[in-house]
């Protein structure tokens, strides 16, 4: 009897299964007919929320990053907890508020240091570097007998792509090491940060005695005041907006060390080491993506995705992914499926288009995914990998 009443119609289950996997198949056919313009040089890989895969297309092919290569950045620091201080010492003793000495400010890799008129004018927040002038002058200090001196011995000297960087890489860098509030690039970005700070103590009435220059940390100079960026803070303008600067700078501070600066190098293998706990096999030569030579998989970073669901440190990964047709990079892009989609963009050229990150379809289920193409042109792999998230929107069941 049991078999009899078991036989004739299949039970709800069963049959939500099978539509489920009859919709699947309906989606994976719609994301190859978009792809296939590319022919083998595209990987596509969709998962729902639970990990069950939905499609997946040369999934395993290692291809270029690009600034997908970012995701692995903002999960190393974050689950190091990375925070940068820049602070000031002391290099002589003070009495009465005069410092018989030079005041040194020494960078901590942090990219986002700067006036409060810079950080404003670029829409991200950012490290006010006039708060420790605040605090300067709180202690009492007055007069500087020595210079005000730029210290930027935490990462080496390679300034890396000025152009793509908008600024200057180093380990104490102003305003992105410009001129100014919108100036050009400064060969010497420590002395510029020194002249910066020099300018905001004299306006605050500190008499500064000497000439800023840059120079390392004498032996013996005692800390006098501090201040931070935490990952979370950076993560977030990095990915919505795919700051290179800001990236490369993360990599360079997880490797620094006592007597070891951060290098592009070690950075890149600091990030590596950090995701590798999470199963995760990138093949990073920076931490921006710039270089061709980060590669890595659409199963990697779909991987990286689902584990930020679960993590402590996902939430901020999460939210700082630009929401489509909304803000950063996705501002002006996926207007179709507006808010539907969170995902961060990778380009570089005819060398890559990508989008790795979530859709939440129109019947209320999340895909998670990534889309790696090579060889077509920005404007062609834009759209393609645009289409790819508009289908997951649309055919998502």
């Amino acid at each position: 009897m049991a078999g009899a009443a078991l036989g004739g119609t299949a039970l709800p289950g069963a049959a939500t299964a099978a539509g489920s996997r009859s919709a699947d198949a309906e989606l994976q056919r719609e994301l190859r007919r978009i792809v296939r313009p590319a022919g083998s040089r595209v990987s596509v890989v969709v998962r729902d929320t639970r990990g069950r895969r939905v499609a997946d297309v040369r999934g395993g092919k290692v291809r270029p990053l690009g600034s997908t290569a970012k995701l692995f950045t903002a999960t190393a620091a974050l689950r190091r907890r990375l925070v940068l201080t820049t602070d000031v010492l002391a290099a002589g003793p003070i009495a009465s508020g005069v410092l018989d000495g030079d005041l040194v400010l020494r960078g901590g890799g942090d990219p986002s240091l700067g006036t409060p008129a810079f950080t404003r004018a670029r829409g991200a927040a950012g490290t006010n570097g006039a708060a420790l002038t605040e605090r300067l002058v709180a202690l009492g200090l007055r007069e500087v007998r020595g210079s005000v001196v730029g210290d930027e011995s935490r990462f080496d000297a390679v300034r890396g792509p000025v152009d793509e960087y908008d600024g200057v890489l180093g380990g104490l860098t102003w305003n992105r090491g410009r001129a100014g509030d919108a100036g050009g690039p400064l060969t010497d970005p420590a002395r510029g940060a020194a002249a910066a700070f020099d300018d905001q103590l004299e306006a605050r009435g500190v008499v500064i005695r000497g000439v800023p220059r840059a120079g390392a940390t004498p032996p013996g100079a005692t800390p006098v005041a501090a201040i931070t960026a935490d990952a979370p803070g950076l993560v977030t303008p990095m990915l919505k907006v795919s700051d290179d600067l800001y990236a490369d700078a993360l990599a360079k501070a997880l490797a620094a060390a006592p007597g070891a600066p951060g290098t592009t190098v070690a950075g890149a293998a600091a990030v590596r080491a950090a995701v590798r706990p999470l199963g995760l096999r990138p093949r990073l030569a920076d931490g921006s993506g710039l270089s061709a030579r980060s590669r890595g998989t659409a199963r990697d970073l779909v991987a990286l995705l689902l584990r930020a669901r679960k993590g402590s440190w996902g939430s901020t990964l999460q939210e700082a992914l630009p929401m489509a047709g909304t803000d950063g990079t996705l501002e002006n892009r996926l207007r179709s499926v507006r808010g539907r989609c969170q995902a961060k963009t990778g380009n570089l050229g005819r060398a890559l288009s990508a989008l790795a990150g979530q859709c939440r379809s129109r019947a209320g289920r999340t895909l998670v995914f990534a889309v790696l193409v090579e060889g077509q042109s920005r404007a062609r792999g834009s759209a393609m990998v645009d289409r790819v998230a508009t289908a997951l929107v649309r055919k998502g069941r």
